[in-house]
């Protein structure tokens, strides 16, 4: 898909449906990212998102996101993204981000195995609802851990949702998270 720019616009999906998820999926969909699918433990969780993002599919298959998506964001709690990563058979071409500040990359690693480039995308701050993480996710910091092309990508995510993206390197996750 191609935004307003020409430029190729990633299919996205989510993989959890909370607070974060809903926030982020509302932002990218208001930007230009068309957020296609979304996959809760609960039916009625996915629906609650899916309802409100136009085109956006509910399903508690966490498979059929991978299928239907070119980013995946992973935005389950954060002892379950490897769990979850484990679970699915992912695929080249394809990016799957988590959005946790203190999880390193190393919980991605299946995808990464399957030939999906892997990253984390964590918003510096707190999302007590999805209104008020709405509301803050405008000019706040988003720290980036990734490589390369998916580097650029989720940096230019950032700009586009007014957000400052910092690189942050897996060595220095737990000290920015116990900072943060």
């Amino acid at each position: 898909m191609r935004d307003q720019n020409n430029s190729v616009v990633p299919t996205i999906g989510f993989i959890g449906a909370g607070k974060t998820a809903t926030a982020l999926g509302i932002a990218l969909q208001r930007t230009g990212y068309p957020v296609c699918i979304v996959a809760s433990r609960r039916l009625k969780s996915a629906k609650e998102m899916a309802n409100l993002l136009p085109d956006c599919q509910p399903t508690t298959s966490a498979q059929e996101v991978a299928e239907n998506s070119d980013l995946v964001f992973v935005t389950t709690p954060d002892g379950s993204i490897e769990t979850v990563a484990n679970s699915i058979k992912w695929h080249h071409s394809q990016a799957v981000v988590h959005c946790s500040g203190a999880t390193s990359l190393d919980a991605l690693d299946a995808a990464r195995r399957h030939g999906a480039d892997v990253a984390s995308f964590h918003p510096l701050a707190t999302f007590a609802t999805v209104e008020s993480a709405l509301n803050q996710l405008s000019g706040c910091f988003i720290a980036i851990e990734a490589e390369g092309n998916l580097l650029d990508s989720l940096g230019e995510m950032a700009s586009r949702l007014d957000c400052q993206a910092i690189h942050i390197d897996s060595n220095d996750k737990s000290l920015y998270h116990t900072s943060a």
